[in-house]
């Protein structure tokens, strides 16, 4: 369905810890974000959302079953937490770039996102993306409040099963 159920996030920030939850609920289109700081109670709260809306990692798995081209914008609602706002992406160019994977054919994209402190953009995020049908993202550069961020794949690999290839779960006799 291409939506995200929600997210776990561990921060350890110069020593101040906090764990943080988020269930998203499609219908009636809503988030519940459990919040607990190191030595304190978890508070709660609720966001009310798009059915749509995305968090961060889950669309990137969502732009990776679209139809890319250069020339066409996409626009994912995203939610981080505490803070909704559209990543807009445009994709620029086709290149030849070396990657973890080989020499690849990629798409160049330019995405704009609502991050917002630290995570303020001072400029658009570049990504690379695979022109094959399995839209690999292979490089991410960005320059965020606190510093600058490149990020290469590594290593990839794909699955071993597909859905269709496992067996339904049958009820025990």
């Amino acid at each position: 369905t291409e939506r995200s159920q929600g997210f776990v996030l561990s921060a350890d920030e110069n020593g101040k810890r906090r764990r943080q939850s988020v269930e998203m609920e499609a219908e009636p289109g809503r988030a519940r974000v459990t919040t607990q700081h190191a030595g304190h109670q978890a508070s709660e709260r609720w966001h009310d959302l798009a059915p749509e809306t995305l968090d961060v990692a889950s669309a990137t798995f969502a732009l990776r079953n679209q139809r890319l081209a250069v020339g066409q914008s996409y626009a994912l609602p995203i939610f981080t937490g505490s803070k909704q706002f559209t990543l807009s992406l445009t994709v620029e160019a086709v290149e030849r770039r070396k990657t973890a994977l080989g020499v690849r054919e990629v798409y160049r994209a330019r995405a704009k996102t609502g991050f917002g402190g630290k995570l303020a953009a001072k400029r658009d995020m570049w990504l690379w993306i695979t022109t094959d049908p399995s839209h690999v993202v292979v490089r991410i550069d960005a320059e965020l409040g606190f510093g600058s961020i490149v990020a290469d794949l590594s290593s990839w690999s794909r699955g071993s099963q597909s859905f269709a290839e496992i067996a339904p779960v049958t009820e025990a006799p």
